[in-house]
């Protein structure tokens, strides 16, 4: 008998979204009374710690229901200053700070060396510091300590304290780490842009007039790439070896399924395997909507990642280009409209799609094989080999042309016994265009993309690629084959 009986009687007692509404509607009233209740005065007006003065101070950000007085509410937060506090102004809690309620605030403890619930006496004076954190924009006054073991350099004495300056030499905003990491996720699972993430976070601070917050988006725009290259370097372990660089493509994630030898594969697979049988398989294919506008001042540009990653080296790229003979003639075989759409010239953009290379049954991009466009798809590829300085192909390599299937019915009917992937040897049961699936989230951050500068799509393309091959590397082995059944 087939184990999945079971499921199927599990699925029939699972809670759909209308038995949970209809679950809600006798206590919505119930509901209403009990959120009331959280806005009203927290416990008759008392201070729930010294029991003495008037607690009229609460935190959203704290777990349960708490009534402190402005010494008490210091106190329990100097080591939480991101909380986000509330004052009873006689009729609701409105916002409120802990620079309101004390001299230096909560954040004097996390820049002077402590002893004990002290701080040492000698300080180099106070500076009003906006911290950006997850939970929303804040204004602090700091003390910046002068003990002889403390650190000099203020953007270090930041950065060691977690908060990441926005300036080295006149810090006068910093990001949390945590407000950094939350930013980089969002881009990547969320698609979010610096702009909107920003946006949600001045709404956060104060939803009913967010204008009223310091706008740091540009500071936001420059912290979160430097954050990204730290993050990519200590990952891929340049950071531990400060006498070694990154070379292209090494902070890249390559696929682990695809046969690689001295990895995953004997370097003496030749006399165990057939060549056909190890054959890595690799597709190119173009998204012409990840278009970059052209530069204004493209020489003030500064690269930290530059052919790092799944893109390659600008430079030598480009005089591969300017030296090739660009001879885009619109193919008499295809009649795909993505393709002729490419090669319509578009005076305004620099670069008009992207060209990129996986592996064709897992779909992991190959690292340092993603280029730009200019104007379309190079179908001459030997040729183009043959004429650059800069392209070579190794002797050994044998280069098997064939048509994707769901291209392949718009060709010419020679073109179906010549590149149809049924009829080459070691091909398998793929459709060649599993970047087709690769696309579609990636083009969910080509208008964000479009207007950047080069070197940040950049290092934006390169860390969304970097983050699809990831999951592939961590889901590939999670399920079998075929369920288990009983019989």
């Amino acid at each position: 008998m087939f184990h999945g009986k079971k499921q199927i009687l599990s699925m029939k007692t699972m809670t759909t979204q209308n038995d949970f509404l209809r679950e809600y509607l006798p206590w919505r009233n119930e509901y209403l009374l009990v959120l009331l209740e959280l806005e009203q005065l927290i416990n008759n007006g008392k201070c729930k710690d010294c029991g003495r003065e008037e607690g009229f101070i609460c935190c959203l950000s704290c777990s349960g229901e708490h009534s402190w007085c402005s010494s008490c509410a210091v106190k329990a937060h100097q080591h939480n200053p991101f909380h986000n506090l509330q004052l009873w102004n006689g009729k609701f809690y409105e916002s409120n700070t802990l620079w309101d309620h004390s001299n230096l605030g909560a954040m004097e403890d996390v820049f002077a060396h402590m002893e004990g619930d002290t701080i040492y006496e000698t300080q180099l004076g106070l500076s009003n510091l906006v911290i950006v954190h997850s939970t929303g924009v804040y204004s602090h006054c700091v003390s910046w300590c002068q003990c002889p073991e403390a650190e000099k350099d203020r953007h270090l004495h930041l950065l060691k304290a977690k908060l990441f300056p926005a300036s080295i030499t006149r810090p006068q905003s910093a990001f949390t780490f945590d407000v950094l990491d939350n930013f980089l996720i969002d881009a990547l699972e969320c698609k979010t842009s610096a702009m909107s993430f920003y946006q949600k976070l001045r709404c956060f601070t104060n939803n009913a007039f967010p204008h009223t917050i310091p706008d740091h988006y540009r500071e936001l725009m420059r912290v979160s790439r430097i954050w990204r290259d730290l993050v990519n370097r200590i990952r891929f372990g340049f950071a531990h070896e400060s006498d070694r660089s990154p070379g292209p493509g090494d902070l890249a994630l390559y696929c682990p399924a695809c046969p690689q030898p001295g990895i995953n594969l004997p370097f003496s697979w030749k006399d165990t395997y057939d060549s056909w049988l190890v054959m890595q398989r690799y597709i190119v294919d173009g998204n012409f909507t990840a278009q970059h506008m052209k530069m204004k001042t493209p020489e003030d540009d500064v690269s930290l990642a530059d052919g790092k990653g799944y893109m390659v080296t600008e430079g030598p790229y480009e005089t591969h280009i300017i030296e090739s003979v660009e001879e885009k003639e619109k193919s008499s075989c295809s009649n795909h409209h993505a393709v002729n759409a490419a090669n319509v010239q578009r005076s305004n953009l620099r670069a008009t799609g992207v060209g990129a290379t996986a592996c064709a049954r897992h779909g992991c991009f190959v690292p340092h094989a993603v280029v730009d466009f200019q104007k379309g798809e190079s179908i001459h590829f030997y040729e183009r080999v043959n004429q650059s300085y800069h392209l070579s192909l190794p002797q050994s390599i044998k280069i098997l042309p064939a048509i994707g299937k769901f291209h392949l019915s718009t060709h010419k009917l020679l073109c179906f016994p010549r590149f149809s992937l049924n009829f080459i040897t070691g091909a398998g049961h793929i459709d060649g265009k599993i970047l087709e699936t690769l696309w579609a989230p990636f083009n969910k951050i080509s208008p964000t993309a479009r207007s950047m500068t080069l070197s940040h799509r950049q290092e934006v393309l390169d860390d969304h690629m970097r983050d699809s091959n990831w999951k592939k590397l961590v889901r590939i082995g999670k399920y079998p084959l075929f369920p288990r059944c009983q019989l």
